[in-house]
């Protein structure tokens, strides 16, 4: 029957809610001061908040004498726990107070009662949760309610006061319904970064970083729930040099760069979670923030986290011997990579939290892992074992942060082989896939091999469309893969590769290298000479130092050399130049190579 009672007393409350109806007294409010609050509670039941520091239910049957039963809203359940003067049937469930907890109180007796308590910094801090929230508002008395819930205004669904309507305002240290679609951390106290110019700078120059550091702060809104209150950003300061920053509570320090913004924003936040309080490692805490920083770029288009993780960041995680400061970044970096790979971005919020709250880092890694820091240490070690090699793209699993992602990639292989014009096989060139919609050549390959003994490669790679690099030994450069020439000295020339579909992409690429010295009358090398590959109606230069490669499939070609944009000559096929391109040699690319061409240039050739 207990049971029923309850159940009763809750959907009273609710139509409350629905109704607008006020089926109870609401209690007389007294005006605020800056930490404290008092309420004037009826005979019966009344509306009000716990606004101190977290205590055991008793507290409050002592600070009210008239007090007999107590409500609180579970909002991770969504329905009621209950505390009662007496329980001699040990049916209570509502054990403690936590500050900002709203209550449903029941008082006896036939005269007001004035309570009066203290309103604590913690009370403005309310985790909220998806359905129906119960919560004191600690922050500004008498702010406009669509400011004061701008913060939580993309899940808001409706604001309720304690007759059930709408309130235009919110008074400091009354309690307010709140129903949402989503779960959050609100910090009623939120006050925006504060950012102060170190030095002279434009007004173009001061909005960009405004810019930069508003989309750092709401991106890890929208990730994590909160803003960190009161940081001070410094820019421009002259002291500073290059991209270093820091941050020391409330102030972070940029130097003169933007991207150190967002990794010491989430050392921030890790002081704003720990409370000021005890402090993880620093391979927690700078792995963490070196983490957040790369999916923040990731998010905003810079770079991607997976490819900078296997390019980048993994390879000097891998060092041995003596580890410079900045490499152990990204070794702590691979540390926090695993841990978010096995329990989730969720559990790096959880254990700042659990820091706060135990004052001891290693019993809250222990609570929130579920595992010892040394039986980590044996995971880390098993992790990199499987870690893939680098220079592969794929399996791309091991490398993205988060789980949602994982099943977006599918790998697909690029194998072929490396011969020479006579089907002998090409030992040890680098051969490199990048994406075909790459900007530029700098971007980070999908995958890197070099050919073995037998001429083959294999690259696995996410599915996509993708342009294939060579880089035999000794070259000057990369070249490129033109099934039709064989090679090309020109990235937008290349043959785009579709690695889709469930097979294995299969190449044959044979090519032979022609390749010379330009030399003076005295035997010596003569510079700033162009050299002009013709074949087909097609031409390729490159500028010769003194010397001249270029990697050809089987064809006919000429050479043509020119000096300040003009011709000086075509090669005779000796040693010489001739006039006319019709006089000009043709070189016969069959079945060898051709390394033994040497041109000698007159007297009166200079290239200045």
């Amino acid at each position: 029957m207990r049971r029923s009672t309850r159940a009763s007393a809750g959907l009273a409350v609710l139509l409350v809610l629905a109704t607008g109806t006020a089926l109870f007294s609401s209690p007389e409010r007294v005006a605020a001061s800056d930490d404290t609050f008092t309420t004037v509670l009826q005979p019966g039941w009344n509306l009000a908040g716990w606004t101190e520091a977290e205590a055991s239910i008793e507290a409050i049957f002592e600070d009210i004498p008239e007090l007999q039963v107590v409500y609180a809203w579970d909002a991770d359940f969504q329905r009621f726990r209950l505390a009662v003067r007496t329980d001699p049937s040990g049916l209570g469930d509502l054990p403690r107070l936590t500050p900002g907890m709203g209550l449903w109180l029941f008082l006896a007796g036939d005269e007001p009662v004035t309570w009066a308590r203290p309103i604590t910094a913690e009370a403005a801090y309310a985790p909220l949760r998806e359905g129906w929230n119960l919560v004191v508002w600690a922050g500004e008395d008498g702010i406009r309610t669509r400011e004061a819930l701008r913060d939580i205004d993309d899940i808001l669904e409706t604001a309720l006061d304690a007759d059930g309507r709408w309130p235009l305002h919110l008074t400091k240290g009354e309690v307010y319904w709140l129903n949402l679609t989503g779960s959050r951390d609100w910090d009623q106290h939120y006050r925006p970064p504060q950012i102060e110019f170190l030095a002279d700078l434009s007004q173009e120059k001061q909005d960009e970083v405004r810019a930069h550091v508003d989309d750092v702060v709401e991106f890890f809104f929208e990730r994590l729930g909160f803003r960190v209150p009161g940081v001070v950003v410094q820019y421009g300061d002259p002291e500073q040099f290059g991209c270093s920053g820091y941050y020391d509570a409330p102030v972070i320090n940029m130097g003169n760069c933007l991207d150190v913004f967002a990794h010491e924003y989430v050392h921030a936040i890790q002081q704003h979670l720990t409370r000021g309080g005890a402090h993880p490692p620093s391979w927690f805490r700078e792995g963490d923030a070196t983490f957040w920083a790369a999916v923040y770029d990731d998010a905003r288009g810079k770079s991607d986290y997976a490819q900078r993780l296997r390019e980048f960041v993994l390879p000097l995680a891998r060092l041995e011997g003596f580890v410079p400061r900045g490499s152990s970044y990204h070794s702590y970096h691979i540390r926090v990579h695993v841990l978010v790979k096995r329990e989730g971005t969720e559990q790096l919020v959880e254990f700042y939290r659990n820091v706060a709250r135990i004052g001891d880092w290693q019993p809250a890694f222990e609570e929130t892992y579920g595992m010892t820091f040394d039986e980590f240490n044996v995971v880390f070690a098993q992790e990199m074992l499987v870690a893939p090699d680098s220079s592969q793209g794929c399996p791309v699993e091991w490398f993205e942060p988060e789980k949602t992602r994982d099943a977006r990639e599918a790998c697909r292989t690029i194998e072929g082989r490396l011969t020479d014009l006579a089907g002998n096989p090409r030992v040890g060139v680098d051969v490199g896939a990048y994406e075909a919609s790459a900007a530029s050549f700098n971007a980070f390959f999908a995958a890197r091999d070099r050919s073995g003994m037998d001429g083959t490669f294999s690259l696995s790679v996410p599915r996509g469309s993708y342009t294939l690099a060579l880089h035999p030994p000794h070259a000057p450069r990369w070249v490129w893969f033109r099934e039709d020439w064989a090679i090309t000295h020109f990235r937008n020339f290349a043959d785009v590769i579709a690695a889709s579909g469930s097979g294995t992409t299969n190449l044959a690429i044979s090519y032979g290298t022609l390749s010379g010295a330009v030399l003076d009358d005295e035997g010596l090398q003569v510079p700033r000479l162009r050299v002009t590959l013709h074949w087909d109606k097609h031409s390729s230069g490159t500028r010769a130092d003194g010397e001249f490669t270029f990697f050809v499939g089987r064809g006919l070609f000429k050479l043509e050399f020119r000096c300040n944009n003009r011709t000086v000559g075509w090669f005779d096929g000796e040693s010489g130049l001739v006039q006319g391109e019709g006089r000009a040699a043709q070189i016969v690319m069959e079945d060898a190579d051709r390394t033994d061409i040497k041109i000698t240039i007159p007297p009166s050739v200079r290239c200045e």
